[in-house]
Order: C-alpha cells, then structure tokens, then sequence
C-alpha cells in the first residue's frame, strides 16, 4: 500500500469500515471493497485526477464507487462521487503506448455527463485531435 492507500484504510476504520471486511485490491478498481461501500483512492495533481483507462467504468454516473481524494498534503479526503469528481477535476487517462514503448502516455479530456459511460463501454480518442467516441457494449 502507498500512503495515500493508507491514509484511505485509516480514513475508512475511522468512518465504520469493520477490519475483517476491508479487502484491498492493489491492481483491480475500486482499490477498496468494504461493508460500508467500495472505495477508489486518486491524488490529485494540482487540479487533475489520473485514472487509467480500466478505470473508465467508475466514471459511469450509475456506478457506487466513492472516490476519497487526497491533495498533496491533506491528511482527510474529499468524499466525492463520480459525478462531483468530475465537476471539480480535469480527468486524464493513462494509456500505454505500444509505439514508443515508453512506459504511459496522458490523453487529457473531459468526461461530459452526456457520454453516459456504462461498464463494458469502449471509450476510443485519437491523440492527435482529442477526439472522444464512446462505443456501447
């Protein structure tokens, strides 16, 4: 776990999450599964938030993911759902880029409420004008 991951689990004992049922899963979203609800963790990095693109799906208004959002310094997260964390932050996606083989690459973009993501949409963009398709399951 990275501090930010256990600044969440603290906040998450802190708020009723028993320990016996927290599960953590580093490499699978949402990081947290819990009795109280089902957690993702982000840093922000200044007004930005990073997701990669299996992470798309949260971003679905109908999902019940909470996302607790850490500043560089903050010690308590803002407790946002997907909707609020996509009015208060610029979202970019994470993407490898098997041209380069240089490790990620950020396509910035701004996920509109109208894109209507559901788990198992496709979100396709083209680098080189931004352009955002979604295509349905």
């Amino acid at each position: 776990m990275n501090l930010t991951e256990q600044k969440a689990y603290q906040w998450l004992r802190n708020h009723g999450a028993s320990e016996e049922s927290i599960i953590f899963q580093p490499h699978t979203s949402p990081d947290f599964l819990t009795d109280i609800g089902n957690f993702e963790v982000k840093s922000t990095q200044g007004k930005t938030i990073m997701v990669c693109e299996n992470q798309l799906p949260l971003l679905a208004a109908k999902e019940k993911t909470t996302f607790l959002v850490y500043t560089k310094n903050s010690v308590e997260p803002l407790v946002l759902t997907s909707q609020e964390l996509q009015e208060r932050f610029k979202i970019s996606i994470a993407k490898n880029d098997p041209d380069k083989n240089r490790g990620l690459i950020t396509i910035p973009i701004a996920i509109q409420r109208n894109l209507k993501l559901q788990k198992g949409d496709t979100l396709i963009w083209s680098i080189e004008n931004e352009h955002v398709e979604v295509r349905k399951k």
